[in-house]
């Protein structure tokens, strides 16, 4: 009884804690809908908005145009960030072997990249096997180049 007393006290206020709203128009209209603007008295209850509301009704989440350009961007860069650090871990080191063409600065450069490469890919992916496999055929394209390299650059 006395929460029941205590709710009819705040309705009288001219900010009733109890009133339902929401400060966006779509969270207005669905609690207009469910609830609606009448209050216990049967009297139509207004109350002072606490922050700017939102006017236009838009969807929670926006609507499936928007997302999937959103998912198709973020895709995009994210494979675009990819190609790029896949072109710059296979050009970088073989510039590196041809400007500097002893057999230790090879080895060194194929070394490094190839244990950078697997900690990335090691962070990148989920399974085991994607990361040994990247990390394989990445050393095999680094160590044929030390190959066919012959020091005399």
């Amino acid at each position: 009884m006395r929460d029941y007393d205590y709710m009819l006290e705040c309705s009288k206020l001219p900010n009733d804690y109890f009133y339902a709203t929401g400060e966006r128009a779509v969270d207005r209209h669905v609690i207009g809908q469910l609830v609606g603007d009448i209050d216990a008295l049967g009297e139509t209850r207004c109350s002072d908005p606490v922050e700017l509301w939102q006017d236009e009704i838009a969807p929670i989440g926006g609507t499936r145009n928007s997302s999937v350009k959103k998912t198709r961007a973020k895709a995009f860069w994210e494979r675009l960030s990819i190609a790029a650090i896949g072109g710059f871990l296979l050009v970088g080191p073989m510039w590196l072997m041809m400007l500097h063409g002893d057999l230790y600065t090879r080895l060194i450069t194929t070394t490094v990249c190839v244990a950078f490469l697997g900690a990335l890919s090691s962070w990148l992916l989920d399974k085991s096997d994607q990361v040994l496999m990247a990390t394989a055929a990445y050393a095999a394209v680094l160590v044929v180049f030390v190959g066919l390299t012959d020091g005399s650059g």
